[in-house]
């Protein structure tokens, strides 16, 4: 028999608290993610370690239900925490320090209204209808932790402005993660090819579809094409566009990267907020959503601006 979702969160609980040594805590906070999605995480307290890893229970339910067993998951659960344990105090000694953190300072873009409480607490600078906030990339300096988002008491801490942690976050953002842009039929074209790998119906007619579709639709992002839309940001985008000279409008496809269009009038910026909002609404998980809008880029200005 399935079991729900807070069926399993309990089991889950109840045997890593039996697996848990004596000096060890479990329990699960909610945990807000991004435009104020609120998730359950799962945390292991060590009495002697002053952090711990956050773990998504519901990231493991589908795994479950598909036949890994609940013993398989509580050990790779209690593995990631005791890896964990090895660098934590070498990762706070790290935080206090301002010249240590910012080299691994980058930034993202979020929306504003749908994180206005999330706002409240963390420094940003506003752009158009969206937010930039400011993240360590702590994978980079040796603790497999992912990224901790930079908060108003890590500022006030450190002694430094809002336009301190964004000149540093730029520098190692532009770098790090630097713009990829590329057209969205050869994109398609390639997905679509891997899935005729496996045989699925349809397939072939698709590819015709998309080859007489016309070369008229770019996809920017990063190289690692994780909050990719933060490239809108970047001074450099100029040099990245596929055809020079030419306005485009930008539609925020996801947190993850954006859609470039060429103005050529044969869409209008209606029609062409009615597909964001399409998408937001029955393509993507709450939290990947950017905006509803759409933007305008400017190349005689090399401007962007949400369109009228």
């Amino acid at each position: 028999m399935i079991i729900s979702k807070e069926e399993f969160k309990t089991k889950l609980v109840n045997a890593l608290k039996r697996e848990a040594g004596p000096k060890e805590t479990v329990e699960i906070r909610t945990v807000m993610k991004n435009n104020g999605v609120m998730w359950d995480g799962l945390m292991i307290h060590q009495a002697d370690s002053r952090i711990a890893p956050t773990i998504y229970p519901d990231h493991y339910y589908q795994a479950y239900i598909e036949g890994r067993t609940l013993g398989e998951i509580v050990r790779e659960i209690m593995e990631i925490c005791a890896d964990s344990k090895i660098e934590d105090d070498s990762v706070i000694d790290f935080f206090q320090d301002y010249e240590q953190v910012r080299k691994h300072l980058c930034f993202r873009v979020i929306n504003r209204e749908k994180n206005r409480e999330l706002l409240k607490d963390v420094p940003h600078i506003s752009f158009l209808d969206l937010a930039v906030i400011f993240y360590c990339m702590i994978d980079s300096v040796g603790w497999e932790g992912g990224s901790i988002v930079i908060h108003n008491h890590h500022m006030e801490m450190w002694h430094v402005s809002r336009e301190r942690l964004m000149k540093d976050a730029y520098s190692n953002t532009t770098k790090r993660l630097p713009i990829q842009c590329h057209n969205m039929n050869e994109t398609l074209l390639q997905l679509l090819d891997s899935e005729r790998l496996l045989q699925k119906e349809g397939v072939d007619e698709l590819i015709g579809m998309v080859k007489y579709l016309e070369n008229s639709m770019f996809v920017m992002s990063n190289d690692h094409k994780l909050h990719g839309a933060s490239t809108i940001m970047y001074q450099d985008m100029r040099e990245h566009l596929p055809i020079p000279n030419t306005d485009y409008y930008i539609l925020p496809s996801s947190i993850h990267e954006v859609i470039l269009i060429p103005v050529n009038g044969e869409k209008g910026v209606r029609e062409l907020r009615e597909m964001v909002q399409n998408v937001n609404e029955t393509q993507l998980d709450p939290e990947e959503v950017l905006s509803d809008q759409v933007y305008f880029y400017s190349y005689a200005e090399d401007k962007i601006s949400i369109a009228e």
